[in-house]
């Protein structure tokens, strides 16, 4: 059985496949606050100290991909492939004896892609293991050996070469330019059942290779990076940059959030922000410290927050934000600093003004100023505040008629 397990800022969410195609999450997603460095792996453990278990994996990504990636080999490989992403570059290394003729056989990382969809990756570079290796871009009906599929691969000494089988278990067919090897630029294009490949020098400039080609095929199709030796005794590593397909963006480390701002109030600071770009998810932290160190309060994907948890009225309280997704962690936002303060209640009459507030909150100070612009707060210093049932009270004159007055608690 299949297990995945995926983390999304301090977000962590289990999935389990009979097939490594469909995935059902099991149970919901938990907050776990972890630092931006893990460790991740394959444990063990037998529930029992007397006695050892052995478990055996197969299909493992050696660094946790971004997105949904899967990789297995395809066919009779004679050894086994792997592939790991690292939110950047891809590594896929696979052996087999071609993709070519009526069966394949090859390592492939892929993604599940619904209806017209175009693929591009650049080949960094590859092992020379045979003139006929290959390093790609393809699209397959299925995971079986002998699926139609189309492909455009990058080889160490026959160029590029554009491919496809056409039938199930028929046999393969191919248009190749000689003279180029990696780096190069590889994509692939479906458009209803019509694939198109192309190559480029630079992912810029990009020339047809060879003609289109019909091939029937289903709407959910697998599309990645494909990779075989042409030798089944040994293993072809090849690299991949600037891949890109439906359902997946090539991560970047986002930037740290701007604009941060918030609003104090009785025990509790909402803060907003602008929007990052490419992030999946913001962590939201906390500090006494102007600087820090500072503590995770929250992770949403919104940008914005209330904070409510266990702010006391009067203190200061220091906020930055920090953007995730898969590729990691950016720097934190400048900070904000918030004061949540009691409320404050007002009675006018035409003999007098009386400002009130929780007895609960004391050693707060009433303050005062005319001008919102100009001048800085007084304190009010006559009369002082008074005990009137469950509140403190100040009594004052009102303001004459036209003029303003701004009123606030300091601590």
């Amino acid at each position: 059985y299949w297990v995945k397990l995926v983390r999304t800022g301090n977000s962590f969410r289990g999935y389990m496949s009979p097939d490594g195609g469909a995935w059902t999450q099991v149970g919901g997603a938990q907050t776990i606050a972890m630092g931006s460095t893990v460790y991740v792996g394959l444990p063990v453990t037998a529930h029992d100290n007397a006695d050892l278990c052995t478990a055996t994996f197969d299909n493992v990504w050696t660094s946790f991909p971004a997105g949904s990636w899967q990789h297995q080999d395809i066919g009779s490989v004679g050894q086994a492939g792997n592939a790991s992403d690292r939110t950047g570059p891809f590594s896929v290394i696979g052996a087999g004896a071609d993709i070519w003729g009526t069966a394949d056989a090859f390592n492939f990382a892929y993604l599940p892609v619904t209806g017209n969809c175009t693929v591009v990756a650049r080949v960094t570079a590859m092992d020379h293991v045979n003139v006929w290796s290959k390093a790609g871009v393809m699209i397959r009906e299925s995971l079986d050996a002998n699926s139609v599929n189309a492909y455009i691969a990058v080889t160490p000494s026959n160029g590029v070469s554009f491919q496809y089988r056409s039938t199930t278990g028929g046999n393969s067919a191919n248009n190749n330019t000689t003279g180029l090897s990696a780096p190069y630029w590889v994509r692939l294009v479906r458009s209803g059942n019509t694939f198109t490949g192309y190559r480029s020098p630079n992912g810029v400039t990009w020339t047809q290779q060879g003609s289109p080609t019909t091939i029937n095929m289903a709407s959910t199709v697998y599309v990645g990076l494909a990779v075989t030796s042409h030798d089944s005794s040994s293993l072809c590593a090849a690299t991949f940059d600037n891949v890109t397909l439906p359902g997946w963006l090539n991560w970047t480390v986002p930037l740290a959030p701007t604009g941060l701002s918030g609003v104090a109030d009785n025990g509790q600071a909402a803060l907003t922000w602008l929007s990052t770009s490419n992030a999946t998810s913001y962590n939201v932290k906390r500090s006494l410290a102007n600087g820090g160190p500072y503590s995770g309060i929250a992770s949403v994907t919104a940008t914005n927050v209330t904070d409510t948890t266990g702010l006391t009225n009067g203190v200061t309280y220091y906020y930055v934000v920090s953007a995730s997704n898969p590729a990691g962690e950016s720097a934190n936002s400048a900070p904000v600093a918030l004061l949540p303060r009691p409320p404050m209640s007002l009675t006018l009459t035409s003999t007098n003004l009386t400002l009130s507030w929780p007895l609960a909150s004391a050693g707060f100070t009433l303050q005062f100023r005319t001008n919102l612009v100009l001048g800085s707060w007084e304190d009010v210093t006559s009369p002082p505040p008074q005990v009137v049932g469950e509140e403190w009270q100040v009594e004052l004159p009102p303001p004459a008629e036209g003029d303003a007055v701004f009123y606030r608690l300091a601590k």
